[in-house]
């Protein structure tokens, strides 16, 4: 009875060793795969992890850079909206003090829309329409000014 246990004690020995061996080999391999992520194959070469690490800041700051023109871009964005749309109501509101000027933007409603969208076309639209004639009080009928006349395109006819 005691050899049986004996010999079973030295069996269990004989397979904690065995797997102790097994372990250490496996923790060897893991360790010569990590040092080879971590050490260069070559001088002069990066590392794998080296080049991993690369690749993952390159990614990070591209992304971040993106974010950053993204957001700076947005602002810009809104800036030049708020400034065109502040030139737009100043020249409306100077344009609705012409009386000339006032007149055509409540006629025209597309010429409001235009001149609140570009009010530097403002000062062509006064020369334009000082370019269409005056109405003279004694004969009632348009006599033209000096320079070009306006040419407006009314798409009478077959035009488009």
């Amino acid at each position: 009875m005691t050899n049986i246990i004996l010999v079973a004690i030295l069996v269990v020995n004989i397979a904690l060793i065995a797997l102790l061996v097994l372990v250490f080999a496996r923790v060897q391999q893991v360790y010569r795969d990590f040092e080879a992520f971590i050490v260069p194959a070559e001088d002069g070469q990066p590392s794998p992890l080296a080049q991993a690490v690369n690749a993952v800041t390159d990614h990070a700051v591209a992304s971040l850079l993106a974010s950053v023109k993204g957001q700076l871009m947005g602002v810009a964005s809104g800036l030049v909206r708020a400034d065109k749309a502040l030139e737009g109501d100043i020249a409306e509101g100077i344009a609705d003090q012409s009386p000339m000027m006032s007149g055509l933007m409540d006629a025209f409603p597309a010429l409001r829309k235009t001149l609140k969208r570009n009010p530097q076309l403002a000062a062509l639209a006064l020369s334009k329409l000082g370019g269409i004639g005056n109405v003279s009080s004694a004969s009632g009928g348009a006599t033209p000014q000096s320079g070009s006349p306006a040419n407006f395109k009314l798409g009478i006819g077959g035009g488009k």
